[in-house]
Parts: C-alpha cells; structure tokens; sequence
C-alpha cells in the first residue's frame, strides 16, 4: 500500500495498468505518477497556433480571426471539454489565450493563463514538475483546497495537463499555440465536435459541422478562412 499513487482518497496500485487508453501512457511507480511512454499513435492531434491557424483532427487546415473564447473540442453533451480565449493581437488577427480544460470526473474548469499559471476553484499553482515526473493539481481555497483527478508536468519546454479519466483529453500549451490529443473514434465510440472537428479519420472536409450536426462548405481554395457561422456557433 505504501507505494501506491493516491489523489483526494481515490488510490491506484502501483504499476496499474488503469491508464493504458490515455494519450500519453503514464503509472505509478513508488507512490508517484510518472510517464511511462510516449503520445500514444491510439490519438489525434489538433493545432491552434496565433493568427489563429486551425489544423483539425482530421489535418484540415483554416483559419479564424475571432475574439471571443471558443470551443475547440467536446465530448457528448460538454461532459468533458476544451475551450480557449482568442485575443486581438498585431495587426488585426488574433492569439491564443487563456484556457479552459474540464476534465470528465472532475465536473470543475481548470483554468491554464497566458504566462501557464493553472487555476482551480481560485487557487492558482505553478507546475514545476518535469517529465517523467507528473505533479498532481490542487484546487480551492482555505479549507476547501484539495487533490484534483488531473496530472501536469513540462515537457519539450511546454506544459501538458492530462486528466487521469480513460480516454480523456490531453492538453499541451507552448508559447504561441495549442494543441489537443484526443483518442481516435474506432477506439472510442463518444464522438468528440467542437472547431477542431471530430478524431474519425474521415474526410477532413466533414470536420466543419455546426453544433447541430449541419456540414458547412470547406474554405475555397486559396482562401482559409471560415464561414462566420461556423466559429460563432462554437462560442
């Protein structure tokens, strides 16, 4: 019992094998939760990058030049998501901002800022773990403070933020972009919708869907920016 990982009451045995199906394989070893592997090849990735530059699940590539905060992916009914805040920066386009990751179990927002401050029902924490080593995130004030069912650590000099729910999200920001991994449909049948699509490995066309389901045109050649309806159905 000594060298198992607990967070908030809820104990893994060390070793387990209970995160196999998260996007980057990681156990416990030794009373920690550490990484044990690489990007799984079982996810997608999608890419937001300042402009913003919008390279979907499926690899469609557009762009939008909003300033509103988005929802770049969801699973179901919003039971887990990823949103972030595009911000008018240079001349007339927009950057990336603030993010908004609420894993599956936790019901709560983790809030990731500009300068990688991460926020939890008030309380702000600086990650300062490395990889392989992951470093479990608080959340609440006072008395209320306590373990949340998510891991951080830096990596390739960006922070990622994985919950420790089967087949959630895995959210990595760098400076100037994002990106979201998110297992494959044949893997998991939950789609995912949002602007960065659903991970199907269909065509990348069928990613621009409205929220209702309706598919919208694909930006004409030699333009890449989206319908308006597109992104503002995803606010």
């Amino acid at each position: 019992a000594g060298t198992s990982c607990t967070i908030n009451g809820q104990t893994w045995p060390q070793y387990t094998e209970d995160f196999f199906w998260n996007c980057m394989g990681f156990t416990c070893i030794n009373g920690k939760f550490v990484i044990n592997s690489g990007n799984k090849n079982i996810c997608s990735v999608c890419r937001v990058s300042n402009d913003p530059h919008i390279t979907t699940f499926n690899g469609n590539n557009y762009d939008w030049h909003g300033d509103c905060t988005y929802c770049l992916s969801q699973e179901g009914n919003a039971d887990s998501f990823v949103y972030d805040k595009f911000t008018k920066c240079y001349d007339g386009v927009s950057c990336v901002d603030t993010v908004y990751f609420q894993p599956r179990s936790m019901k709560t927002v983790i809030t990731i800022e500009l300068d990688f401050k991460v926020v939890i029902q008030g309380y702000s924490q600086s990650v300062i773990t490395y990889a392989p080593g992951m470093q479990v995130l608080r959340g609440g004030l006072g008395s209320w403070n306590r373990e949340y069912p998510a891991l951080a650590y830096w990596l390739d000099q960006c922070l990622h933020i994985i919950s420790v729910d089967e087949k959630d999200f895995l959210v990595k920001l760098c400076s100037g972009f994002i990106q979201i991994y998110a297992v494959k449909e044949r893997y998991y049948n939950k789609p995912r919708s949002g602007m960065c699509g659903n991970p199907d490995d269909s065509s990348p066309e069928e990613d621009i869907r409205l929220r209702n389901g309706t598919l919208l045109e694909n930006p004409k050649s030699g333009g890449r920016v989206i319908e308006p309806i597109f992104a503002f159905d995803w606010t």
